[in-house]
């Protein structure tokens, strides 16, 4: 299921799905390794920017660029459990 950036909660693993704001600023996002397919974890989501792991650096983006920002939690598998078991990484 695909959500912003934005409402993702800190602790989260996710995959950037998607880049909906403008060429410039999707440039400089692509500068900085925010590319879509590339795992973010969310350290910090409070107040009017978002803390992120990404590719081994620590980036704050303001809200509104979360906003543009289309990404979906990843799964794993837990165990041999069956049925099999999923939970958010």
């Amino acid at each position: 299921m695909k959500t912003t950036l934005a409402t993702t909660p800190t602790g989260q693993n996710v995959r950037l799905v998607e880049i909906q704001a403008e060429e410039k600023l999707a440039r400089r996002l692509t500068a900085l390794g925010i590319t879509p397919g590339v795992e973010l974890t969310i350290l910090q989501n409070a107040g009017s920017a978002l803390v992120l792991a990404v590719r081994g650096s620590r980036i704050a983006l303001g809200r509104p660029i979360a906003n543009d920002l289309l990404v979906e939690r990843l799964w794993f598998v837990v165990g041999n459990l069956s049925p099999i078991a999923f939970c958010w990484r």
